[in-house]
C-alpha cells in the first residue's frame, strides 16, 4: 500500500516539475519569439497615439524585469511635448516598461497593454503665459490615423507604477510651480472602463509650492493613500476618499476636477481637524525636527484649504483660492526652559478671489500668546484688497525677548531686548486717492541683542523707536517718526534718527551715521551657498521737501554728507547677471549726488564714472519716480551680448515677461531691456565694445538712455580699421523684440573685410563677395530685432549712398554672364573707379537707382531691384563706345546665384514686395517674382 502512495506523490511531483519546467521555458522562449513584433507594436502606437517626438534607445522583452508580469522595456526614453514646446523635454527615463497580456499574446495574436511601469523619471511639465500646455501629446481616436491593419496595440490598463520620479509643473498664466522629488506611486483599477475607481498608494520624499515666486510649501514629505473616480468621457477626476499625510499632518482632500478643451473645472477642499498642534509644526522644514524633539507642543489645530472655480487663461477665468487656520490652547515650552509659551490662541481665514491679489481678503480674528506670567501679545487684523485697501488691525503688547527666545529655544539665535508694542489703525489706504489709514500707536525696542551660531560677535546695544500718527485719514496727516534706529556691530555704531510727513508732498529730515561691514554683518544670518561682502560708510544729513527738487527750488534743500561702498552687489529686474559695485565715493549736495570716484563691473563689462544723479531722494520716495543724471564714462570692454534679457545668469528675480519669454523660447537670447525709469546722460569713452561677434573699438560720443529709449549721438568707434560715425536709436518691444535706427558714416575702407566681417554688410552689399577695393558708405536704416537681437530684413527701411572710390569687382555672374552675351570680355570682373550708388530699401527688397560707370569703352548704366533672398530684376543700358550715346537694353532677371540674362530686352521680373506686420514683428507673405499676366486672346 505504501508503494502505490509514494509513486503517486513522485508522479505528482514529476507534473508540478514538468509544468514549472514548462512555465520557465516559455518565460524564457516568448522573449524570444515575440520581441521584434512587440517592439514594432510599441512603435506603431507611439507613431498612432502621440504628437509628440518619441525616442529610446532599445527595447526589451522580459518576464523577470516585473515578475511576473511579461513587459517590454524601453531605456532612456524621451518623449517632446506639444505646441507651441515641441523642443522641450515631456517625459526622460531611465526606462518605461508596459505590462502585456499573456493571454491575449498567447491565443489571440493580439498586444494588449494593461500595465505601465516608470522608473528614475523627470516629468516636465510647462504652461505658458497663455495657457497653452506641452502635455496635449495624446491624438484623440478620431483624430488618429486608420488601422487599417488592426494588428495596433491597446491600452486596458490595471495598473500604474511610478518610482523616484521628480515631476516638475510649471504655470506662467496661473503663476504656479510645484515641485516633487522622490514621487513613488502605485494606481490600480480598470483604467480601461469609461468610469472607474483608482486605488492610489503615493509617497513623495519632497514637495514645494510657490504662488506667483511665494513659496508656500518646501521640502514636505507627502503621504497619499486615495480612490478616486475617473469618468473618461468628461475627463473628471471625482476624489471620493483621500487621505494624505504631510510630514505627520493627517489632510483629507474632497473634491472634483475636470478638465476642460480651454482650462479646467476645479472645487478641491482639503481639511485636516481636530489635529495636534505638534503634527501641524511637522509640517515646518526638515531642519526643525530635531528643535520638535525636544519641545513641548500642546493644543489643537484646523486648517482649511479650497480651492474652486473654473480656469480659462483666454477668458481670464481664475478659481477662488482659501485658506484657513485655528489654534486652540497652545502651548510651547523648550526643554529646561523656565518658562513657556501658553495660552497660544489664533483664528485666520483668508481668500484670493480669482487669484487677483488686489481682491485680497485677510481676518486675522485673533493671535494672542503669553510668555511666562507677565509678558503677552495681541493682534487683530482685517484687510480688503491692496492697492485700495480698507484696513483695520490692532497690535499690542510687551514681550521680553530673552524670555520668548528660551520658552522656544530658537535655533542658531539669541535674542535679549525689551519690546512694546501699541498700534491701531483704522480705514483705507489708496494711493490713487491720496488716503491713508486713521493710525496711531509705536514700537519701542530697547536694549536688544542678537546673536546668531553663524558669527562670533553679536549685534548689541539695538535700540528701535518709531511712532506713526494719523488722525484725518489722509495721506497730507501722515507722520512717521523714527527716534531712533541704532545698534552696535563690532565696535562700529550705527544711527539713524528720521521723521517723514505729507505723503501727497513727502516732507523729509534724516540723519545717518554709521561704518558697517556688509560682509560680517550678513554673517550673522548666513546662508549656505551665499557669499555675500561689502562695506558703508555714511555720513548724511538729509533735509527738504519733495516738491523742492521737483520744482528747482534747490535752495530750499539741506542735503550733505558722504557716502562710501565697497564691493557691494545688486542686481535689476532688466539684466540677467548682478552689477558688482567694486567701489564708489559719493557726495551730497542738495539736489546733486556727485559721483567722486565710482568702479563697477556687470559680468566681462566694466565701468568708471564721474559725474552727478539728480532727483536721487525723490527717486526712492516715489514709486514711479525718474533717476536723472550726466556723466562720463571710461570702459575697456562693454560685451552688450551679457545684458541681452534670456541670457543666462546669477538673477533669479528677473521680470515676469521675461521669465515667461526664456521658457518658451530657452533658445533664444532676447534683446536689450532697458530700464524706463533713468533718464541719463554720458559722455561714453569705451576701448573694446563687443556685440554679436562684432568687436568695435575705441568707441566715443554721446550716449543717452530716456523713458526706455537709447541714442547714440554724434559716436565713432573703429572697425576693420576704418572710423565709422553713426546716429542711432534703440528701443525694446518686448524681451524677445526691438526697434532701432541708424545713420551711419564709413570712409575709405576696405569692401572685402567688411564682406567677411559685417553680417549686415554682407547682406546689403552681396556684389562684395570676391570684390576687392576701398568703398565709403553713407546710410540711413530702421527696422526692428528678434528674439536673438538680429535685424529682421524684412523690416528694413532706408536709403544712402555707397561710394565706390577703387573697385575690382570679381566672379560676379551678373557682369560675367553680360560679357559672355556681348562678346565683350572687358565686361568680366570690371574695374569700377568713382561711381556714386544710391538705393533704397523697403519690404526685403533694395531699389538701386540709375548709375554708369565706365569699363573696356563701355559705358553700362545699372538699375533695378534685388532682394535680401537674392530675386533679380536689374536693367542695364550698355552704352557703346565710343561716347556711350547708342546703347544696347540688357534686362537681368533669376537670381545672383542664377542669373537669366537677355540682350535686346527691357523686359524684367516684376518683384511682388513682402509683407510685414510691425505689431506682431512676422512676416506675412515673402517677396516673390510677380506671375506674368495672361495674353489676350
Amino acid at each position: 500500500m505504501e508503494m502505490p502512495a509514494k509513486n503517486i506523490i513522485l508522479k505528482i511531483l514529476k507534473w508540478i516539475g514538468i509544468a514549472i519546467a514548462s512555465i520557465l521555458l516559455l518565460m524564457f522562449l516568448i522573449p524570444i519569439i515575440f520581441p521584434g513584433t512587440i517592439a514594432q507594436q510599441v512603435k506603431v502606437f507611439a507613431n498612432k497615439s502621440l504628437d509628440g517626438e518619441l525616442n529610446f534607445t532599445k527595447s526589451r522583452l522580459s518576464f523577470f524585469a516585473h515578475f511576473p508580469s511579461l513587459t517590454v522595456s524601453l531605456d532612456e526614453l524621451s518623449l517632446k511635448g506639444s505646441a507651441p514646446f515641441k523642443n522641450d523635454t515631456l517625459l526622460k527615463a531611465d526606462q518605461v516598461a508596459f505590462g502585456i497580456n499573456l493571454k491575449r499574446l498567447l491565443f489571440d495574436n493580439e498586444i494588449k497593454i494593461d500595465e505601465i511601469y516608470v522608473s528614475d523619471a523627470l516629468i516636465n511639465v510647462m504652461v505658458n503665459e497663455k495657457g497653452e500646455a506641452n502635455y496635449n501629446v495624446y491624438v484623440a481616436s478620431k483624430d488618429q490615423p486608420k488601422d487599417t491593419t488592426g494588428t495596433g496595440p491597446a491600452i486596458r490598463l490595471d495598473r500604474v507604477d511610478i518610482k523616484n520620479t521628480h515631476i516638475k509643473y510649471k504655470d506662467l498664466s496661473a503663476k504656479m510651480l510645484v515641485e516633487a522629488k522622490g514621487f513613488n506611486y502605485v494606481g490600480k483599477g480598470n483604467l480601461s472602463e469609461d468610469v472607474f475607481d483608482l486605488q492610489t498608494d503615493a509617497n513623495i520624499d519632497s514637495v514645494d509650492f510657490y504662488y506667483d515666486k511665494v513659496p508656500y510649501l518646501e521640502n514636505k514629505e507627502v503621504h497619499a493613500d486615495l480612490i478616486t473616480r475617473i469618468n473618461t468621457n468628461a475627463l473628471s477626476f471625482i476624489l471620493t476618499k483621500n487621505e494624505l499625510r504631510i510630514n505627520r499632518l493627517p489632510v483629507e482632500f474632497t473634491g472634483i476636477f475636470t478638465i476642460l478643451k480651454d482650462g479646467y473645472n476645479i472645487n478641491i477642499n482639503a481639511i485636516s481637524e481636530n489635529g495636534k498642534l505638534k503634527d501641524l509644526f511637522s509640517a515646518l522644514p526638515p531642519q526643525y525636527v530635531a528643535w520638535m524633539e525636544d519641545t513641548n507642543i500642546k493644543g489643537r489645530s484646523d486648517v482649511l484649504f479650497t480651492f474652486k472655480g473654473r480656469y480659462n487663461a483666454s477668458t481670464n477665468q481664475k478659481p477662488d483660492l482659501g485658506f484657513g487656520m485655528r489654534i486652540r490652547d497652545g502651548y510651547i515650552a523648550y526643554k529646561k526652559a523656565p518658562m513657556a509659551l501658553s495660552e497660544f490662541e489664533m483664528n485666520f481665514n483668508g481668500m484670493l478671489p480669482s487669484l487677483d491679489t488686489e481682491k485680497l481678503m485677510l481676518n486675522l480674528t485673533r493671535l494672542d500668546f503669553k510668555v511666562g506670567d507677565k509678558d503677552y501679545f495681541h493682534a487683530f487684523l482685517k484687510s480688503e484688497g491692496l492697492s485700495n485697501m480698507k484696513l483695520k488691525t490692532t497690535i499690542k503688547g510687551t514681550l521680553d525677548l530673552a524670555s520668548l527666545d528660551r520658552a522656544l529655544g530658537l535655533q542658531n539665535m539669541d535674542l535679549k531686548g525689551l519690546l512694546k508694542a501699541d498700534i491701531m489703525a483704522e480705514g483705507n489706504y489708496s494711493a490713487e486717492k491720496k488716503l491713508f489709514p486713521k493710525t496711531k500707536g509705536g514700537i519701542n525696542l530697547q536694549n536688544g541683542w542678537l546673536k546668531t551660531s553663524y558669527y562670533p560677535n553679536p549685534i548689541n546695544d539695538i535700540k528701535f523707536i518709531a511712532s506713526v500718527k494719523n488722525d484725518k485719514g489722509t495721506f497730507d496727516d501722515v507722520k512717521i517718526a523714527v527716534t531712533p534706529a541704532s545698534f552696535v556691530f563690532e565696535g562700529n555704531p550705527v544711527y539713524v534718527n528720521a521723521t517723514i510727513s505729507d505723503f501727497e508732498d513727502v516732507v523729509y529730515d534724516a540723519t545717518i551715521k554709521g561704518e558697517l561691514n556688509i560682509g560680517r554683518i550678513y554673517k550673522v544670518f548666513s546662508r549656505k551657498g551665499l557669499d555675500v561682502n561689502g562695506y558703508a560708510k555714511a555720513d548724511l544729513s538729509l533735509k527738504g521737501r519733495q516738491s523742492y527738487a521737483a520744482t528747482g527750488q534747490y535752495s530750499k534743500l539741506n542735503n550733505r554728507g558722504t557716502l562710501v561702498l565697497k564691493n557691494i552687489k545688486a542686481t535689476s529686474e532688466s539684466f540677467p547677471k548682478p552689477f558688482n559695485l567694486k567701489e564708489g565715493y559719493f557726495t551730497f549736495q542738495n539736489e546733486k549726488m556727485k559721483f567722486d570716484r565710482f568702479q563697477a563691473y556687470y559680468g566681462k563689462s566694466d565701468f568708471a564714472l564721474n559725474g552727478y544723479l539728480l532727483n536721487t531722494i525723490n527717486y526712492f520716495i516715489e514709486s514711479r519716480g525718474t533717476l536723472k543724471g550726466s556723466f562720463t564714462m571710461k570702459s575697456k570692454l562693454i560685451n552688450v551680448d551679457e545684458f541681452m534679457a534670456l541670457k543666462d545668469g546669477e538673477n533669479k528675480d528677473m521680470k515676469p515677461e521675461v521669465e515667461a519669454a526664456k521658457a518658451a523660447s530657452p533658445k533664444m537670447s532676447g534683446v536689450v531691456v532697458l530700464p524706463t525709469n533713468l533718464d541719463m546722460s554720458l559722455t561714453a569713452n569705451a576701448d573694446k565694445v563687443e556685440y554679436t561677434g562684432l568687436m568695435l573699438n575705441n568707441l566715443n560720443g554721446k550716449v543717452g538712455i530716456a523713458k526706455g529709449r537709447m541714442y547714440l549721438d554724434n559716436t565713432t568707434f573703429d572697425i576693420i580699421d576704418c572710423k565709422v560715425n553713426i546716429d542711432a536709436g534703440y528701443d525694446d518691444e518686448s524681451p524677445m523684440s526691438a526697434n532701432f535706427n541708424v545713420h551711419f558714416r564709413a570712409k575709405d575702407f576696405d569692401i572685402k573685410r567688411a564682406y567677411k566681417e559685417i553680417p549686415l554688410f554682407h547682406e546689403l552689399v552681396t556684389a562684395a563677395e570676391k570684390s576687392e577695393g576701398i568703398i565709403s558708405l553713407d546710410y540711413k536704416l530702421k527696422g526692428d530685432l528678434d528674439g536673438n537681437m538680429s535685424p529682421i530684413y524684412a523690416s528694413l527701411q532706408g536709403g544712402g549712398t555707397v561710394s565706390v572710390r577703387d573697385v575690382k569687382v570679381s566672379g560676379l555672374k551678373m557682369f560675367g554672364g553680360i560679357s559672355k552675351k556681348t562678346g565683350s570680355d572687358g565686361l568680366d570682373n570690371p574695374n569700377l573707379k568713382d561711381i556714386q550708388i544710391k538705393t533704397t530699401i523697403d519690404n526685403n527688397l533694395i531699389r538701386i537707382h540709375p548709375f554708369t560707370f565706365k569699363v573696356a569703352g563701355f559705358r553700362p548704366t545699372v538699375k533695378g531691384t534685388t532682394s535680401f533672398d537674392g530675386l533679380l530684376d536689374v536693367r542695364v543700358r550698355l552704352g557703346l563706345p565710343p561716347a556711350g550715346l547708342v546703347g544696347v537694353p540688357i534686362s537681368v532677371t533669376g537670381t545672383h546665384e542664377n542669373p537669366k540674362i537677355k540682350v535686346f530686352s527691357k523686359k524684367g521680373q516684376k518683384i511682388e514686395e513682402a509683407k510685414y506686420n510691425e505689431t506682431t514683428n512676422q512676416v506675412i507673405k515673402k517677396e516673390e517674382v510677380a506671375p506674368e499676366p495672361k495674353k489676350k486672346e
